[in-house]
């Protein structure tokens, strides 16, 4: 045994040069430097979060310039030594080639206080490419979630890098990150797991971006831009879901997470889709009636959706943004009749049903400019037939109805003044007259009807319409006399005021303190008397044929 190491150590070819000089040392290491330039090209993270990698790459590269040179001052291991600093260098250059080929799906708790540092340097560097950082940031996202419930500093990431808008732009571009970090918190929430603020957070600041983003995947999913094999996982959460919290982090609030106009318009065509995914599923010509009811909707969902379009209204003033919001809200109006049945609904439901049109309408009456009477009262009559479903099972027992109809009562006969456009008179009474107007001055009444609504609010018209005529409107409409310096002008603004609220073919006439309704042109005309409405209690309708010229007052054009 000890012969042969000797003759091994004693062998001819370690005192030989191989064909591994430093020549094609300083080459390899030229090659090595090469890789490293295509990786900071290339992919960023990837090479920064591999850097020990890296090290011991540039130590192996380091140690064969070493062994090379050594090769040349001991000529009897120049052989050795050559092979030695080969080896070390295939073993540099096989290092950089596993973190070029392999793609980067985990992260080490040890490197997330690194990547932490990288994201906030993307952030701060006006010069770096973002996108790189993104979409390597995009490949870790699984492994993130996970790190996420034990590691405070992956939260930090969530909360505060991660909501950046250079970062949500392009996650809300991605149904990968969209589908799993809902999927995510709602597994989670489901365990049991309280502490995920962190992503409450991100989750409401990435719903924010993808309704305003019009490339984001949400945006393109809603709009029927792309066609998944399958149900969107936000689908399967709409449909089956019951959870209320989760509801509430995803879809309530979201108005004050500075949504912009485009954003709240793409929220309601979310809420359409929701209306249209019931009615698709509970509604089929093969079903009896047409109607099955294959999946139940959410009460509480409903009930968000209708108070954040409510708020949407509320925060706007521009014409055109009411114009299409209103353009929304008739979809899913549609939508919401058809897709789910009355008696399907909860009375809170229903109630809030009531609410929601009357907050609507009152939103539009004061803020919405008026350009054609008949195509405004006829979106007014799509929206009160489909939300209150009168179509379906008429006024008896119909709770939206009934709040709907109360609430706009109580709004006409309070005797609490409250500021609009108008004055301060109910600038509801227009709704009042576009809605009911037809039936007020038609042959057949329901008694019942008249007695709770109808005769309450047109006792009240008929103490402040002559009131409004002569004058006494806004401070002065409780006084007993006008000044007279502003009696004449406080009389123009009275009759202006008093025009507003009355339908285009409606006529106020002072001296009878009647209401005379045109139809069929101007030739025939139903007429109440509303002293008449106040003393008897009862609403009796006098049917007239009118010649124009011979009306004792016209109305004058209302002033748009």
């Amino acid at each position: 045994m000890i012969n042969i190491l000797h003759n091994i150590l004693h062998n001819p070819i370690w005192s030989g040069h191989s064909s591994y000089n430093l020549g094609v040392a300083i080459t390899s290491i030229a090659i090595i430097v090469a890789f490293i330039e295509f990786i900071s090209n290339k992919d960023e993270l990837k090479f920064k979060l591999n850097y020990e990698k890296r090290r011991i790459a540039l130590i192996f590269a380091f140690f064969s310039i070493v062994s090379t040179f050594l090769s040349e001052f001991f000529s009897n291991m120049s052989f050795a030594f050559d092979i030695f600093g080969a080896v070390l260098m295939i073993f540099a250059i096989s290092i950089y080639s596993y973190v070029i080929i392999t793609p980067l799906k985990k992260i080490k708790p040890k490197k997330v206080k690194i990547f932490q540092n990288i994201l906030n340097g993307v952030l701060s560097n006006t010069y770096t490419d973002k996108l790189k950082i993104v979409e390597g940031s995009i490949n870790l996202f699984e492994s993130l979630l996970e790190l996420s419930l034990k590691n405070k500093n992956v939260k930090d990431i969530f909360k505060n890098d991660f909501t950046s808008s250079i970062f949500l732009k392009y996650f809300s571009e991605s149904g990968y990150v969209f589908d799993k970090t809902i999927k995510f918190y709602i597994d989670n929430i489901k365990e049991g797991k309280n502490d995920l603020f962190y992503i409450e957070i991100f989750l409401k600041r990435l719903f924010v971006k993808s309704l305003e983003n019009k490339e984001s995947f949400l945006n393109m999913f809603v709009s029927e831009k792309i066609y998944p094999k399958s149900l969107f996982y936000l689908d399967e959460v709409l449909l089956k879901e019951k959870n209320i919290k989760i509801f509430n982090i995803l879809f309530r609030g979201i108005r004050f997470n500075d949504l912009n106009d485009i954003g709240k318009l793409n929220y309601m065509e979310l809420v359409n889709r929701y209306f249209r995914l019931i009615e698709e599923e509970n509604n089929h010509f093969s079903y009896e009636d047409g109607y099955k009811k294959n999946y139940d909707f959410n009460d509480e969902l409903i009930q968000i959706f209708f108070k954040e379009i409510k708020e949407f209204f509320e925060s706007c003033y521009e014409q055109k943004q009411l114009e299409l919001f209103l353009d929304k809200l008739d979809r899913i109006a549609w939508y919401y009749r058809w897709g789910i049945k009355t008696e399907d609904k909860s009375e809170d439901t229903r109630k809030k049903a009531g609410e929601f049109l009357y907050n609507i309408f009152y939103q539009l009456i004061i803020k919405y400019k008026i350009k054609d009477e008949f195509t405004f009262r006829s979106r007014i009559h799509n929206l009160y037939d489909y939300l209150i479903e009168i179509q379906e099972n008429g006024i008896k027992n119909n709770i939206a109805y009934d709040v709907f109809a109360n609430k706009l009562k109580e709004k006409i006969i309070s005797d609490k003044l409250s500021a609009n456009y108008k004055g301060y008179y109910p600038a509801m009474i227009l709704v009042y007259f576009y809605i009911f107007g037809f039936y007020i001055f038609s042959e057949n009444h329901n008694k019942t009807e008249d007695s709770k609504l109808h005769i309450p609010i047109l006792s009240k018209l008929s103490e402040s319409f002559p009131k409004l005529y002569n004058g006494f409107k806004q401070e002065f409409y409780d006084a007993k006399k006008l000044p007279k310096s502003k009696e004449e002008k406080l009389k123009q603004q009275g009759r202006k005021t008093l025009n507003d609220f009355l339908k285009d073919n409606m006529i106020y006439n002072f001296k009878e303190n009647s209401l005379s309704y045109y139809y069929s042109g101007d030739i025939h005309s139903s007429k109440i008397f509303l002293d008449n409405i106040k003393q008897n209690k009862k609403i009796e309708v006098e049917k007239i044929g009118v010649n124009l010229s011979e009306k004792t007052e016209k109305k004058q054009p209302k002033q748009k």
